[in-house]
């Protein structure tokens, strides 16, 4: 956007600067030699401008005093540049200019465009006749096929002149075969889908069958655990020594020895990793059992 800001630099200069210069000049006194001077210098430019009718030297001045205008805008004072009043007089008489541009402009870019049109409408012009002409041989070929298709059913219809009994048998055989072919693929149709029924209720069932056993072993385990859990705790809770040790109740003072020792190594709790508080209270009552039976 840098080339839009002289532009608007100059509209702002002229918004301030003009009323400032109007300001001045109503205020003073002599100002009469102003509008004087100011009044010659536009009327001498106004009727040279318009002296001239060719259009590229009304063009000439209408550019020239619009480029006096562009460098008065960007002035301090404006009103009392006299090349102000001589670029008013050029761009005066010929105001229809711009009008008359667009005009040209518009008429050339029309001729340029109906040139090119028919450049391309030339250039294209063979293409549409090799088009026309395809069309048209497709519809030849074709009212030809059709004519064929029609003699070959008159000729039909001539030489095979048939019995309308004759006729109704053969059709009648051909439905009951057609009817007979289609009722075995329907049957071999059902007969896959049975099998397919059937194979999927078979693996079901293995399924099932397999989970159940699985089912079956896992309550087994649970049951062993938990047995083995509730000896383990009927065990160590018992207030028999002979229990606790694992001994009978006629057992020698050897085999008392021996279990302990073999208990002792099992739950001391300096070689317990896990649960050693429990593992204490094992220990305690393998001390205890043994402090009585030895």
């Amino acid at each position: 956007m840098d080339f839009l800001e002289p532009l608007i630099y100059r509209i702002n200069n002229i918004i301030t600067v003009i009323p400032s210069d109007l300001n001045e000049i109503l205020n003073t006194t002599n100002n009469t030699g102003i509008f004087i001077n100011a009044g010659v210098i536009f009327a001498f430019f106004f009727f040279i401008s318009r002296w001239f009718r060719a259009f590229y030297v009304k063009l000439g001045f209408f550019l020239f005093g619009s480029w006096v205008l562009w460098l008065v805008s960007a002035r301090s004072h404006i009103l009392y540049s006299f090349d102000f009043y001589g670029g008013l007089g050029m761009i005066s008489p010929h105001l229809d200019v711009p009008e008359l541009v667009y005009l040209i402009v518009r008429e050339k870019i029309e001729a340029i465009y109906y040139k090119l049109e028919s450049l391309v409408l030339a250039l294209l012009s063979p293409f549409r006749w090799i088009l026309v002409k395809l069309s048209s041989l497709f519809e030849y070929l074709k009212s030809k096929r059709e004519e064929r298709v029609k003699e070959n059913y008159d000729n039909f219809n001539d030489s095979n002149s048939f019995n309308d009994d004759n006729y109704y048998d053969d059709f009648k055989t051909r439905q009951e075969e057609e009817y007979r072919k289609e009722q075995e693929r329907n049957d071999r149709r059902y007969k896959k889908q049975q099998q397919k029924k059937q194979e999927k209720t078979k693996q079901k069932k293995q399924q099932h069958y397999k989970k159940s056993e699985e089912t079956k072993k896992e309550q087994a385990e649970d049951k062993k655990q938990e047995s083995n859990e509730e000896s383990i705790k009927s065990r160590w809770d018992s207030n028999s020594a002979y229990e606790i040790l694992g001994v009978e109740v006629n057992a020698t003072k050897e085999e008392i020895k021996k279990a302990y020792r073999r208990l002792a190594k099992i739950y001391h709790p300096d070689l317990a990793l896990t649960n050693k508080e429990e593992v204490e209270k094992i220990f305690k009552k393998i001390n205890w059992a043994h402090g009585i039976l030895k």
